[in-house]
């Protein structure tokens, strides 16, 4: 079957909701399914003599998924999805069939939520076709300002104080630069992430020289599952001794507002409190 015929196909697949549409009541209609069968091995056998009804269940079974199983929400937060994943979600389900700027716009509309709908309702006049709807998309959710801000958030200096999780806290870093543009420079984000961690485990990544963000994230993996990396402080001192807060940055900005309670300074110390001194000899 050709791609031509693939694609006349698809489209006369979609026209029968009883084939695809679970929740819709035509899909438990036996006799329009049947019809439905018929009608679709007829359009087979154009490019596949032999065509069946089970060659029609296997192709159907290849054809894109609906679309609420694809593409996901998109409410206008960052911290649940970014706008061009959102936006490549889209442009994958659209290709696997003739849509016209009608259907891309529905498809798209039905798929927000929230203040992003809301967004999309106060349009006036509304976009006549679906590549100027995403221009406006993009200066409304991801401006030139909105990743200037996230930017900075990356570069700002920023310091993690927890012994456990440095792989999910690089990721989640890594997550915010992806779609910046123009991007960062990979070794640029790498030094960046490296500066957050305590002097210690700072100098042992930059001893193994990590050159992507796919090593750098091995080698962070690998300390975590290092049995010395992650000593616990004992009984006695955690019971003594408040344990410091968990993120603030140098400038004195501590998490959610609230400066973090008073800890010696001895008990501070990363060899101490999680962070092995014997970390720096893993490397050789």
């Amino acid at each position: 079957m050709n791609r031509k015929n693939l694609e006349e196909f698809i489209n006369l697949y979609k026209l029968y909701l009883c084939m695809w549409q679970t929740k819709s009541k035509l899909y438990h209609d036996r006799p329009l399914r049947e019809t439905a069968y018929k009608v679709l091995v007829d359009k087979l056998k154009e490019s596949e003599p032999d065509a069946n009804k089970d060659l029609v269940t296997t192709s159907s079974m290849n054809q894109p998924e609906r679309f609420c199983d694809v593409i996901s929400e998109f409410n206008g937060q960052r911290r649940n999805l970014y706008l061009e994943k959102f936006l490549e979600q889209l442009d994958r389900y659209f290709q696997y069939g003739y849509f016209h700027d009608g259907q891309r716009i529905d498809i798209f509309q039905r798929r927000l939520s929230g203040h992003a709908n809301v967004w999309l309702e106060s349009l006036m006049p509304f976009p006549n076709t679906y590549d100027e709807l995403k221009v406006l998309f993009r200066q409304q959710f991801w401006s030139a300002a909105t990743q200037r801000k996230i930017r900075n958030e990356i570069f700002c200096p920023y310091q993690y104080r927890t012994s456990h999780g440095i792989a999910t806290h690089a990721m989640g870093w890594i997550a915010k630069a992806k779609y910046l543009g123009p991007a960062i420079d990979a070794y640029d984000l790498i030094g960046v992430i490296i500066q957050h961690y305590p002097c210690t485990l700072d100098m042992t990544i930059t001893c193994r020289s990590p050159r992507s963000t796919h090593e750098l994230l091995a080698i962070l993996t690998e300390f975590e599952e290092f049995t010395s990396f992650c000593e616990k402080v004992s009984n006695r001192q955690s019971e003594n001794t408040p344990e410091p807060f968990g993120v603030y940055n140098y400038r004195g900005r501590y998490h959610n507002g609230r400066r973090p309670p008073f800890v010696d300074h001895d008990q501070r110390n990363y060899t101490r409190n999680g962070y092995d001194h014997k970390l720096l000899t893993f490397i050789y």
